[in-house]
């Protein structure tokens, strides 16, 4: 899954002073501050794409896909600057974890690499129609947005997603202290790209983002004076294999991303008998209609009796359109 971080015009332009050299007579134009005043353009945006590290993708095509998207759901007097795909900054975690009496240390094990994974590379979860009904959430707040292919994002949780500029060890800390089963965390180091492993915090470049680099980290779980002796290799080929398959979503089906229609009941309309059935013949408003001498101030006040009964004069006489609309099932007349 990718998202979007819009920003500022990467090249605001500049506004300058004039000047006038009165012993040249020249007239110059002065560019450098404090004579200049930056100009940002407002309506511009910088996207930042960021893309999952599971799925092989082009960056063309990444690109290609969020252009489209973006240019066909667009506010008036907006446009897009740039669009970049952010490559990934690998992340090692270096510490060691003391654990208390667990069932499986293995899986203990996969659950911080897990919540390591989560942190330095936070996404928004895509819910069910059913999942934000139940959450309270109301049709307006749901159907917010652009329709999407694998579920709704909720506006709260999207909008507290933000892009890191810092690791510090306390919050990696703090994720690892929520793991079931674990303890205390004895020691733990971070660093970028295999450099100094720094104790405190690490500052990240704000061009690439960062990822946990499975490989180059190293969990050592203990207890007391023991090491676990665990098939780390195994572990987590099994947490790549599990996130490959939640980051492949399967596209939801558009009864699955709408209200169902409520069933209708047929009214049988059809044998529907009208009230103009009730009226005296003399009234000219029955099946047999008026006769052609009848006179326009007649032909009138039938008319007036046809509306106020619901049918409608013709040449024949009036007519039931509880008939024709009966011809129809899909009518919302004839299935309320």
């Amino acid at each position: 899954m990718a998202c979007t971080t819009p920003g500022s015009s990467r090249s605001p332009s500049r506004r300058g002073c004039c000047s006038f050299a009165t012993n040249k007579r020249e007239l110059g134009f002065q560019a450098d501050p404090p004579y200049t005043l930056p100009v940002a353009c407002k309506g511009l945006f910088r996207v930042l794409v960021e893309t999952s590290d599971l799925l092989d993708r082009p960056v063309v095509e990444v690109q290609r896909d969020v252009a489209r998207r973006l240019s066909a759901h667009r506010p008036l007097c907006s446009d897009i600057d740039e669009i970049r795909v952010l490559a990934g900054q690998p992340i090692q975690v270096f510490a060691e974890v003391e654990i208390g009496q667990v069932d499986d240390a293995a899986a203990v094990l996969s659950a911080i690499y897990q919540a390591l994974w989560d942190y330095l590379s936070p996404a928004v979860p895509f819910q069910t129609l059913d999942e934000l009904v139940a959450a309270g959430k109301r049709s307006d707040e749901i159907f917010d947005g652009p329709l999407l292919d694998h579920g709704f994002l909720d506006s709260a949780a999207l909008a507290a997603v933000t892009r890191r500029t810092q690791i510090h060890t306390s919050d990696l800390i703090r994720e690892i202290m929520g793991i079931p089963g674990v303890r205390a965390v004895r020691s733990i180091a971070v660093s970028a790209g295999m450099a100094e492993r720094q104790a405190w915090s690490l500052t990240l470049d704000p061009d690439r983002s960062p990822r946990l680099d499975l490989s180059g980290s190293a969990i050592l779980l203990v207890k007391g004076r023991l090491s676990a002796r665990l098939d780390v290799p195994r572990i987590l080929d099994a947490l790549v294999e599990h996130r490959r398959q939640v980051v492949s979503r399967k596209v939801l089906s558009p009864g699955d991303r709408e209200f169902p229609l409520p069933a209708g009941r047929d009214r049988q309309v059809a044998r529907y008998r009208s009230i103009q059935h009730q009226f005296p013949a003399l009234y000219g408003i029955g099946p047999g209609g008026l006769s052609g001498s009848a006179s326009e101030q007649r032909v009138a006040h039938c008319r007036r009796l046809c509306i106020r009964a619901g049918c409608r004069l013709t040449s024949s006489g009036p007519w039931n359109s509880s008939a024709l609309r009966a011809k129809s099932p899909g009518s919302s007349v004839c299935r309320v």
